[in-house]
């Protein structure tokens, strides 16, 4: 179990790093200035997130380089971003010129010597000017191993069996909407709106660090508006708790709601599990889900990158040409689309369209079995099995001819057999034996 407003253990993470750097064996000069630098930032109001990160790269260049942090000049600074690079038998630690960890080094030191450049108290560093951020390649993935949206529906259906069924099914189809895990994991059930045309989710207000500044402002739902709806008025513990976690763990207490949500690592075990079962050979986990919902946005969806945007909660749309993965063909195919010309090949997939419920009209995915707004089944073999089932269950429990007061029973006994919750739980019990 996790804390709803901190999934992550964010506050955990931060007081450790704090811990290590004061026991490090840094230059004490070097402790003194990372803390101060810590501290201003901080008091600023940077995000825990990064302040946590930044913490940790600092003590990890203080530890590594050959010069104390605060003695370096230009070429020290430039012999130990050669080191970072140097393969390990020859002394270094093999780091990606244009990865994530290069990136990282010189992001935050270009910001640790110029706040020290500004202080008369350590002197001048000029050359922080000179310390160049590279730029991140961008590697294009393989796309026969991007999650498509028949992959989702395949992991829906081997969602684990149980209570947590539903509630597997609704979060794999939420995450193929594109957001976050940690901030997936910290939702809450009046973080989601699920009813009416304006249904969407925001991020929780009251979540530790906030979300690698994503705003407040409402998401659509997209593809997971069905199952959440399913989830939420038939499957979730506590429902009507606006500050319940939108994902409960096994054991969920609702007397003390804040500590019952799923963690961002229960979130990858369950894809992990999910994933087995449904005999998927590719990546499936959150960054996975992430990369084929923004090329879904932006070939099949065929939105704009600012609205992309804003469903992925970017500063800017520079992200999209990492996340986006949609080839040549199928951009091809899409213009096509747009202007009413032939495209160059079919789906020859199993039919992905959405169909209307039969008593309300709301539209069900392929998955869906039972309506999430109403409850009737989807199959009219199943809708006739459903209320065959209602008529022998009732008459069997209870003789017609009984007294009155036994036949008002069957009466109330008929009219909660008749609540969709109770026929479709038994109903998708009998479906799956």
């Amino acid at each position: 179990m996790a804390d709803v407003n901190d999934a992550g253990g964010l506050e955990q993470k931060h007081v450790r790093q704090l811990e290590l750097l004061e026991g490090s064996n840094l230059d004490e000069r070097d402790r003194e200035a990372i803390h101060a630098f810590h501290d201003h930032r901080e008091a600023q109001g940077w995000a825990p997130t990064t302040l946590t990160t930044d913490l940790s790269t600092l003590r990890n260049a203080g530890e590594r380089a050959a010069t104390p942090l605060i003695d370096m000049g230009k070429s020290d600074l430039d012999d130990f971003l050669v080191l970072l690079t140097r393969p390990a038998d020859e002394g270094g630690y093999e780091l990606d010129p244009t990865g994530g960890g290069m990136y990282n080094y010189c992001r935050v030191l270009r910001l640790f010597f110029e706040w020290l450049n500004d202080r008369d108290e350590y002197g001048a560093y000029l050359f922080w000017e000179d310390i160049e951020i590279p730029s991140q390649e961008v590697r294009a993935k393989d796309p026969d191993m991007l999650l498509t949206p028949g992959d989702v529906e395949d992991l829906k259906q081997a969602a684990g069996r149980g209570r947590n069924t539903q509630r597997d099914r609704a979060l794999i189809t939420f995450l193929a909407d594109g957001p976050r895990v940690t901030l997936t994991s910290q939702l809450r059930v009046g973080d989601v709106q699920v009813e009416g045309p304006d249904a969407h989710w925001k991020p929780n207000s009251e979540a530790v660090g906030g979300h690698k500044g994503l705003d407040d402002r409402k998401r659509p739902l997209l593809w997971s508006m069905g199952e959440l709806k399913t989830w939420i008025n038939f499957g979730h513990p506590d429902p009507e708790n606006p500050r319940a976690p939108l994902w409960t763990t096994q054991g969920y207490d609702p007397e003390r709601p804040q500590e019952g949500a799923l963690s961002p690592d229960g979130i990858r075990s369950v894809l992990e599990r999910t994933a087995e079962r449904a005999d998927i050979d590719k990546p499936v986990n959150p960054h996975a889900f992430r990369h084929a919902a923004m090329t879904r946005l932006s070939n099949e969806g065929g939105l704009n990158p600012q609205q992309i945007q804003h469903v992925a909660g970017w500063s800017d749309d520079r992200m999209l040409a990492i996340y986006d993965q949609t080839t040549d063909d199928q951009r091809n195919d899409g213009i096509r689309t747009q202007l009413g010309i032939p495209t160059a090949g079919e789906d020859d997939g199993p039919d992905m369209e959405p169909v209307p419920c039969s008593n309300c009209r709301e539209l069900l995915q392929p998955s869906e079995r039972f309506c999430p707004k109403c409850g009737e089944p989807k199959d009219p073999g199943v809708r006739l099995a459903k209320s065959r089932m209602t008529e022998d269950v009732s008459a069997g429990l209870i003789n017609e001819a009984d007294d009155p007061e036994r036949t008002q029973l069957r009466a109330r006994l008929q009219q909660e057999l008749g609540k969709d919750e109770v026929v479709n739980l038994l109903m998708d019990r009998l479906l799956d034996e």
